[in-house]
């Protein structure tokens, strides 16, 4: 009888995930897009998500806490309200993404162009200003 290896993307494929919290865990490169729609509510604390997707996703209110999100791709999402505690967002990829209300003020490395994505409300740190610009060639010194 063979065994059949399945990957990470086949394994979320259809997955229903409401209301399910992460606690440290090591979730590098998965395709959270791939999971069900319906009900789809998560929240992360202290996790590695580096290289994940999340395109697409409706996902309001998420909490990120202590998170590494290094080359995360949130093109199309929704994450009104989603807070961004204390992450590290280097190269995370925000498009078209609507983050409006959205919490960025204690997050690092935060680079996204606030011309193509909905940030109306979204609450930065001083120190994220050049991430905000940069799309545009502005220097800030």
């Amino acid at each position: 009888m063979a065994v059949q290896r399945l990957s990470a993307g086949e394994l979320l494929t259809h997955t229903a995930l409401q209301n399910v919290a992460f606690a440290g865990c090591k979730l590098l490169g998965l395709p959270f897009h791939r999971c069900r729609e319906l009900l789809f509510a998560v929240h992360f604390d202290q996790c590695q998500l580096d290289y994940a997707s999340f395109v697409g996703r409706a996902m309001p209110h998420t909490r990120f806490i202590g998170c590494s999100l290094q080359e995360t791709d949130f093109t199309e999402a929704d994450l009104t309200g989603a807070v961004f505690q204390d992450c590290s967002l280097r190269r995370a990829v925000f498009q078209h993404t609507t983050l409006a209300g959205a919490d960025f003020s204690t997050a690092q490395e935060v680079e996204l162009d606030p011309a193509a994505n909905n940030v109306r409300q979204a609450r930065f740190a001083l120190h994220s200003l050049p991430g905000l610009l940069t799309q545009h060639g502005l220097v800030v010194v």
